[in-house]
């Protein structure tokens, strides 16, 4: 759902969100673990929650009741026990670190690495052999850099793993931003991100491209 046309029920269709969309391009099998305000510490909203973020939300089979938890040792294929996720990826920041539902509060460093670590140990627990990518924000701005800063902490912190990456739409730490905001090829902010609804069916179709792009060289498809 985007800002133009409502976020709301009908207008919304999960199937073209950039999950489903990468995966179709990757040829490959996927599950989509999302609620909307959702933060990795604390949620977006007045005042943020720290009781049900997304890393809860996983270990359940609905988002409401709490049970029953999924049970781990089936992936996609109940047939096939013991197949696992080769690629894990974490898009949170955004809601845990936006000023717009509760100013002035935002995770402190430890706070947000100790739930990133958290939940990497989590998902490794589950996907042995997957590669896990941090996604940060959109934004280039203060505080949300902070989350690409963290972010590439934790690696350095878990040993530089192969396994687990750091990327940044942003374009932090110098390198090329996903978002060019050019209106001449038709890419504009409303596309990728804001503040108060979803990025468009136009900027999933962006994300799952970009993220294609940096997955098929490292997994190797």
């Amino acid at each position: 759902g985007d800002c133009g046309s409502g976020n709301t029920r009908q207008n919304q269709n999960g199937n073209m969100s950039w999950a489903p969309r990468l995966a179709r391009m990757l040829n490959a099998d996927y599950q989509v673990i999302a609620q909307s305000g959702a933060g990795l510490y604390m949620n977006g909203g007045n005042p943020p929650s720290t009781t049900d973020v997304l890393p809860i939300y996983y270990e359940q089979t609905f988002r409401t009741p709490s049970v029953p938890l999924w049970n781990d040792a089936y992936w996609e294929n109940p047939s096939m026990p013991g197949v696992s996720a080769d690629v894990v990826i974490i898009m949170l920041g955004t809601n845990d670190f936006t000023q717009y539902g509760h100013p002035g509060q935002q995770p402190t460093e430890s706070q947000w690495k100790t739930a990133m670590k958290n939940f990497i140990n989590t998902l490794r627990t589950d996907h042995p052999n997957a590669h896990i990518f941090m996604v940060a924000s959109f934004y280039n701005t203060s505080p949300f850099t902070l989350i690409d800063q963290y972010n590439d902490q934790i690696i350095t912190e878990l040993g530089n793993p192969s396994w687990l990456h750091s990327l940044h739409p942003s374009g932090y730490g110098g390198g090329q931003a996903w978002i060019s905001i050019n209106p001449a090829d038709g890419d504009v902010m409303s596309d990728w991100t804001h503040p108060l609804c979803h990025d468009d069916i136009h900027g999933d179709y962006k994300i799952a491209n970009k993220l294609a792009q940096i997955i098929q060289p490292i997994m190797g498809w």
